[in-house]
């Protein structure tokens, strides 16, 4: 007996959503129905994966823009808030919450693309000049003869050989 206005129930209730819908391929068998489903599953949960990767790296992103270190605590915090939707996920957004909610100020490094070039350069120069330094003081001489002898000693002349070859590629010049 159905009240007036409501339908009638049926004997089978209809699926609401069918994107958590599994199929077991066993109960299937060999079918290629089967087999396809669980393609498509796979297909789902790698794709899904994909999409959390990328969001959260979008959210690492924006933590940096705004200043923060997304591995410290404070970080990991912010990430949280973002993740929950309580702060939008812009920079200025992120920065004006942890000033407001934790009394927090972005660690801000800003270099212009000249300084960063000087930078390098540096570092290059200054890697240049200490291999160049060890090869002049005989650091690099010694520690290949160690390694030598201790090949020849242990009856690796194979080894030996080779250490010779490439002392004498890296000193070459």
């Amino acid at each position: 007996m159905t009240a007036p206005g409501y339908p009638a129930p049926t004997a089978e209730p209809e699926p609401e959503d069918l994107t958590g819908f599994d199929v077991d391929p066993e109960q299937i068998g060999d079918d290629d129905q089967g087999a396809n489903f669980a393609k498509l599953r796979t297909s789902r949960d790698q794709w899904r994966a994909r999409a959390e990767a990328a969001e959260a790296q979008a959210l690492r992103g924006v933590l940096v823009e705004a200043g923060f270190d997304p591995e410290s605590g404070e970080g990991k915090l912010l990430l949280q808030a973002m993740t929950t939707g309580d702060v939008e996920r812009d920079p200025e957004a992120v920065a004006s919450y942890a000033e407001e909610s934790y009394s927090w100020r972005p660690n801000v490094l800003v270099y212009s693309r000249d300084e960063i070039s000087q930078i390098a350069s540096a570092d290059r120069q200054s890697r240049l000049s200490q291999l160049s330094t060890s090869t002049q003081t005989g650091d690099l001489q010694s520690e290949y003869e160690g390694r030598i002898q201790e090949a020849r000693d242990r009856g690796d002349f194979t080894a030996a050989s080779a250490l010779q070859i490439e002392y004498e590629r890296r000193t070459r010049r």
